[in-house]
């Protein structure tokens, strides 16, 4: 008899692998500061149900109109957050569920929960990358420049060889000045 008094409940779920990153491009292998499966794990259930990303899903999804104030923003926010289940299973599984009181509402937060953490990842590997390529562009510009200086001391050696026995009106004595100072 209680439970016919009750409203029904729904859950709603998407199980995620979380694979191991690999690089792309092997001149990258070892710049890009890739995180372990381990690591992320631990990670994503803090990331699911911290403040920021559970603004971000009352937004996305317009959930935040049924807050009139900042008390009832707030205590939509933490009801999200018990009503949020974020289960590790395994070594690289995770699931992620939402109970709600209405199927659709249900079915969109646990496929917007998944949306959000798929940018998250997205954001991290281009912010990995793009740190990989910084480095990369840094160091070949070091490169650049000890080849310019290398060659430079190359012209130079040439130059007080040639002068050993030659004039600086001797046109390869000049033809050497011109390419040292250009």
């Amino acid at each position: 008899f209680f439970s016919l008094m009750l409203p029904p409940k729904y859950e709603s779920s998407a199980v995620i692998l979380i694979q191991e990153e690999k690089v792309i491009n092997p001149l990258m292998q070892g710049l890009a500061v890739s995180s372990t499966v381990e690591d992320r794990m631990k990670n994503i259930k803090e990331q699911l149900l911290g403040w920021n990303s559970l603004v971000s899903l009352t937004k996305k999804l317009n959930l935040d109109k049924q807050a009139d104030s900042q008390k009832e923003f707030e205590s939509l926010i933490l009801g999200l957050r018990n009503d949020i289940f974020v289960i590790v299973r395994g070594r690289n599984l995770i699931k992620i569920s939402y109970v709600g009181k209405n199927p659709q509402e249900t079915q969109l937060v646990t496929k917007t929960l998944t949306d959000i953490l798929l940018e998250e990842n997205m954001r991290a590997q281009t912010q990995e990358t793009d740190v990989a390529i910084d480095f990369i562009k840094g160091q070949l510009d070091l490169y650049k420049r000890k080849i310019k200086e290398s060659e430079l001391a190359d012209l130079d050696d040439q130059l007080k060889k040639l002068l050993v026995d030659s004039t600086e009106e001797h046109p390869l004595v000049k033809e050497l000045r011109q390419k040292i100072t250009t």
